[in-house]
């Protein structure tokens, strides 16, 4: 009786730690993969997960995948293998690569919306100080101009004659010079 509880207890003790190879196995597409079997068909091994609707994958000449359903949430995906020595752990490696890319390409995006953040910071304070400047040239310009006339006009003196009084100003005739008047003939 005592073979028979040992014997028994090693069968336990082996099915244990197989589920926790088959476990570390999956852990790596934990939260993406749905379920896997094989297809008595073809003797294939499936792979369906789910992916969200905005990432990219593509099969290649070993392994193909397929949309079985779109929804708003997201994308169900069987990968299957092509050939008959694709085995579960390859399909796994291949979604961990889908996985891995897709990451990837987020963590670009991110980088990238947060670096066109700030240049449209940068962007924005330009403008909002070239429309400063715009605004107070037109509101000030025409002030500076009073101003630089007014004190255009108190800095010129003005001519004045002996007798301390401005001078006349010429008509057209006096304009014309005593030369003009000559003929030249």
């Amino acid at each position: 009786m005592g073979f028979i509880i040992h014997n028994f207890y090693l069968y336990f003790i082996k099915r244990i730690n197989m589920e926790k190879v088959v476990e570390k196995a999956l852990e790596p597409i934990d939260g993406y993969w749905i379920s896997f079997e094989k297809n008595t068909e073809n003797g294939r091994t499936e792979l369906k997960i789910g992916l969200p609707n905005s990432w990219v994958f593509k099969g290649n000449k070993n392994i193909s995948c397929q949309v079985v359903n779109k929804s708003t949430a997201g994308k169900l995906i069987m990968i299957t293998g092509e050939k008959d020595n694709v085995t579960i752990d390859d399909l796994i490696d291949f979604v961990g690569k889908i996985i891995e890319t897709n990451e990837r390409i987020s963590e670009k995006e991110k980088q990238f919306m947060e670096e066109m953040e700030g240049v449209k910071k940068i962007l924005e304070d330009k403008q909002k100080n070239f429309y400063k400047e715009l605004e107070e040239l037109k509101e000030n310009s025409f002030n500076k101009f009073k101003e630089e006339t007014n004190a255009e006009k108190k800095t010129t003196p003005k001519k004045q004659t002996k007798r301390g009084r401005p001078p006349k100003s010429k008509t057209d005739d006096e304009k014309v010079g005593k030369e003009d008047i000559v003929d030249k003939s």
